[in-house]
């Protein structure tokens, strides 16, 4: 009973879901993926830290193969739960029996009591098509479309950590009870009977909001702004690197700005409802290629407090061999609270933990190919 305590780590590790004990260097495979095409994502724990939640994608081309399974990991046993079905006839007309979506992004709230996907129409069904965001309500056993835009206008998603909320980013905007397009991205918050929108991008502001993050008690969501875009030739993955990091209260229904700095790559909420930690990387260019190397680590100490404090330096790790990755981002353990970070090691990407000073350095994957998702038990 005592290992029930234990604080772990779940991690994606070559696909695959690995828990970590680290009081115990345990290391538990609780699911391997059945096949090459199977990718394994959206790694979530339960409130109670029992269980984990996550999806495995099992065919990139179906609109379909989106399933979800849970983990009990003392008991190491896995159960596939309802396949995620996509909206049935009463949603809009459609020529075909069948409607051709393609769904381009799940997430879940911790308890499981809310899905939110986004559902793209094929330009067969409906011209123009639409990318529509649905709501499941898994214990009302309802099924909501919220609204849908055009298929370019894009969405971002977070939920609380008990589903009440659901903020997202899209190219949107509220008239009266209608949505129109906008050219600029502002940021709504659902609570599963209206949209309020609640951060309205000026028109051509250098900004754009994007990432997006509910703290820990649900009360506040991390907002950041980016002013520039890189592109990553190996991949076309898009990153984006923030001006600005401001958060809304949802008590008192106001926007806070934290401070500015041109290069923060990602951020996250620290357990304690009041640090938001982010990276920001230091990117320089040569003639032959580009290399993208983790300064800092720092950490807003404390909300409404505009001065940054660094935890950990580049230089802590350059003689090390280790590159961190800032597009991850940092997160403190919510019972020791040691950095918790990703970084590249000999090829491949692993977790590690720090304490505070960056003194205190300790591997805890061994990962063959690379690490992709984190998370410490609650």
């Amino acid at each position: 009973m005592a290992q029930e305590q234990d604080e772990r780590l779940a991690v994606i590790e070559d696909n695959q879901i690995v828990v970590y004990i680290p009081s115990s260097d345990e290391r538990i495979v609780i699911y391997q993926a059945e096949s090459e095409a199977d990718i394994v994502y959206s790694l979530t724990w339960s409130i109670d830290g029992q269980n984990i939640f996550f999806l495995v994608k099992n065919d990139l081309w179906s609109p379909t193969q989106y399933r979800f399974f849970s983990a009990e990991t003392d008991q190491r046993e896995v159960q596939e739960l309802t396949e995620l079905t996509l909206p049935d006839s009463n949603i809009r007309l459609r020529e075909k029996e069948e409607p051709e979506y393609r769904i381009r992004q799940v997430i879940f709230s911790q308890d499981m009591s809310h899905i939110a996907y986004i559902a793209r129409e094929s330009s067969k069904t409906v011209s123009p098509p639409k990318s529509t965001l649905f709501v499941i309500d898994v214990v009302e056993g309802t099924h909501t479309a919220v609204l849908s835009l055009p298929v370019y206008a894009g969405y971002e998603l977070a939920w609380s950590s008990n589903g009440d909320y659901l903020a997202f980013i899209t190219t949107g905007q509220l008239e009266g009870n209608d949505y129109v397009s906008t050219p600029t991205k502002n940021i709504f918050l659902y609570d599963g009977d209206s949209i309020q929108m609640i951060v309205q991008t000026e028109e051509n502001s250098p900004l754009e909001p994007t990432g997006l993050e509910f703290s820990p008690d649900g009360s506040k969501v991390a907002i950041g702004q980016f002013m520039e875009r890189q592109v990553d030739l190996m991949t076309s993955a898009i990153r984006y690197q923030y001006g600005n990091i401001n958060y809304y209260n949802l008590e008192t229904g106001t926007l806070q700005w934290l401070g500015t700095r041109p290069d923060v790559a990602s951020f996250t909420w620290a357990p304690d409802n009041r640090t938001i930690l982010y990276s920001a990387p230091y990117i320089y260019f040569n003639l032959e290629q580009q290399e993208e190397e983790l300064r800092a680590i720092y950490a807003n100490v404390s909300i409404g407090f505009d001065g940054y404090l660094p935890l950990i330096n580049y230089d802590d790790f350059v003689d090390r061999g280790i590159i961190l990755n800032p597009y991850v981002a940092p997160r403190l353990s919510p019972r020791t609270g040691q950095l918790t970070f990703l970084a590249r090691l000999d090829n491949a990407t692993q977790v590690f933990v720090s304490d505070l000073s960056g003194t205190e350095i300790h591997q805890i994957t061994n990962a063959t190919i690379s690490v992709t998702e984190f998370a410490w038990s609650p």
